[in-house]
């Protein structure tokens, strides 16, 4: 089916979680032209450079695919918001690809493959490769409008953010951006947050993990520690919601990051409001009692601001950050307090 299809599409969301599948799925997708989508991923599972990296939305692609290959992701689309041809093939390929622990799921599937991920990309990636002589041609085209579209979506993103990196409060995408710019290739980058994958570069498998299973914000500040004692060495930065961050138990959590020694950078989105909650419930319930407020309860976090007192009680370092231009020189002077002088720090930054 992948071999002779003219518009094949990989979507995937924790493939990554394996470093072995990072390359195998890198591997195949570059051998034989076929575009990746990580669609609202919990692990990154290709570069963001890599030419196959098609971005975080599969909804075009998708429309228009003939094959569709989706690797370790239970819901690879929302049938309310994204279009398949009647006539596209889906293949789910995962430990468990039909998702037993889900106890309601209506994705079609014309083939399952049970496998391990990283196996199953590589044996995938030799029997495609028995077919690359009569399909040739076809791949060369389809690399070649796939360049284009790449292009295309990239300048789209820089045009974006070039249109929002001088407004106050700072845009989530010039924040992401700017963590870009400091956080070198090895960093390990802990996504509970507004974080803006198309604005951030992640080079390196293991760098980038939005790996809350839970039902509920607060696991990212122990994600962040637990993944500095993994690997001390290596710049950890949590990224955080205002909202999240106050579930995170942050005063316990800067404790423990002073008694043992885990210098970690806490960067906070703070737009004041807990905007899951609020988008969920107005969508839930458009015409409630919450809909009609001007202002929902427990759901604005206005009255509430100076997050960057907390890490102070643990001898951190706390900034709060105001406007675009101080956000650089604020994010430096704390690079420097974790990395210099191994204490940790956190960037309270007002966000739109």
């Amino acid at each position: 089916m992948l071999a002779t299809a003219d518009h094949p599409l990989i979507i995937t969301n924790w493939a990554g979680r394996d470093v072995d599948a990072w390359h195998a799925l890198s591997d195949l997708a570059e051998r034989h032209a076929i575009p990746v989508v990580q669609w609202r991923n919990r692990f990154m599972s290709i570069a963001s450079d890599h030419p196959m990296n098609l971005g975080y939305e599969p909804k075009a692609l998708l429309e228009i695919a003939d094959v569709v290959l989706t690797v370790d992701i239970a819901v690879p689309w929302l049938p309310a918001a994204h279009t398949v041809r009647d006539d596209a093939k889906i293949i789910h390929m995962a430990p468990d690809p039909l998702y037993g622990y889900v106890p309601v799921r209506g994705h079609r599937a014309d083939i399952a493959l049970a496998c391990s991920t990283p196996l199953g990309l590589r044996a995938l990636d030799a029997a495609l490769s028995a077919h690359t002589s009569g399909a040739g041609d076809r791949i060369e085209s389809r690399r070649a409008v796939l360049a284009e579209r790449r292009e295309d979506m990239r300048a789209g993103w820089r045009e974006a953010l070039a249109r929002v990196k001088h407004e106050t409060p700072v845009h989530p995408a010039w924040l992401s951006h700017c963590i870009g710019e400091i956080k070198g290739e090895d960093a390990i980058v802990i996504k509970e947050s507004g974080l803006m994958l198309p604005h951030v570069n992640f080079s390196r498998p293991g760098t980038m993990l939005n790996a809350g299973a839970a039902s509920g914000l607060g696991w990212g500040l122990g994600c962040a520690l637990g993944a500095k004692l993994a690997a001390p060495d290596r710049l950890v930065i949590a990224t955080e919601g205002d909202g999240a961050y106050m579930f995170c138990n942050p005063i316990a959590s800067h404790y423990v990051a002073a008694e043992q020694d885990l210098p970690i950078l806490t960067i906070i989105f703070n737009n004041q409001r807990w905007d899951a909650v609020r988008r969920a419930t107005l969508g839930l319930t458009p015409d409630g009692h919450a809909a009609r407020s001007n202002r929902a309860p427990i759901t604005y976090l206005d009255g509430i601001h100076k997050y960057e007192k907390a890490v102070e009680v643990a001898d951190g370092h706390g900034e709060r950050v105001t406007t675009p231009d101080e956000l650089m020189p604020a994010l430096d002077r704390a690079l420097k307090a974790v990395t210099v002088e191994r204490r940790q720090a956190l960037v309270n930054v007002m966000c739109s």
